[in-house]
């Protein structure tokens, strides 16, 4: 039996709507919100030990987080690095930032690759 898969795009309402979700859960937990706070904290459990595999499999110490979590994601970062701490080396010193997505983040994101491979290729002469 055949299933055929189109793919959907989200409106931009629902894209708003994902937005304004994000930012009320964040707003919410940090005015003490206990069921923001737990799903927050669930999010964090499990991002926790991805990060730190990533950190040690490539030996990276700085990791940036980014999304649309509005003026409050930033509190995430202390617990987050408490949670990627428990599974990494003691020794070990990490640094995670959290910037919030912009407009043009994508697009400078993609430019600094681009850059980056560019500006090294300069070195290896």
């Amino acid at each position: 039996e055949k299933v055929l898969h189109s793919p959907v795009r989200a409106s931009s309402y629902e894209h708003s709507e994902v937005l304004s979700g994000l930012n009320n859960l964040f707003r919410t937990a940090n005015d003490g919100n206990i069921a923001a706070n737990e799903v927050i904290k669930t999010m964090i459990e499990h991002l926790g030990p991805c990060i730190a595999d990533l950190i040690k499999v490539l030996n990276i110490p700085h990791v940036i987080i980014s999304g649309y979590f509005g003026d409050y994601g930033q509190n995430i970062i202390p617990a987050l690095e408490k949670e990627v701490q428990r599974y990494i080396l003691k020794k070990m010193n990490i640094n995670i930032k959290y910037f919030p997505f912009d407009k043009k983040g994508f697009t400078r994101g993609a430019a600094l690759l681009i850059l980056k491979k560019f500006f090294t290729g300069i070195s290896d002469i």
